[in-house]
């Protein structure tokens, strides 16, 4: 269980398939007022389009930063 709090109950669980090493993990989010599965458009104001252009970008931004961090601690690349 992950949570359990307003009215809401979120679970994880893994398949197995009888040992072998790739394990499968499902979440599950469930309004217990209602009983109904939720899912991440009741979570999210913007439609998926909209969210994975904000993604696109939070992941660009962290990107910069972290190269920005790598030239500013080991140099810039030379030629030898």
């Amino acid at each position: 269980m992950l949570l359990n709090q307003n009215f809401l109950l979120s679970i994880e669980f893994e398949n197995d398939y009888q040992g072998l090493s790739e394990l499968e993990t499902h979440h599950l989010t469930f309004d217990l007022r209602t009983g109904r599965q939720l899912s991440l458009a009741d979570f999210v104001a913007y439609p998926p389009a909209e969210l994975g252009r904000r993604f696109d970008a939070a992941i660009g931004r962290r990107l910069r930063d972290e190269l920005a961090n790598v030239v500013a601690t080991y140099g810039g690349l030379r030629n030898h």
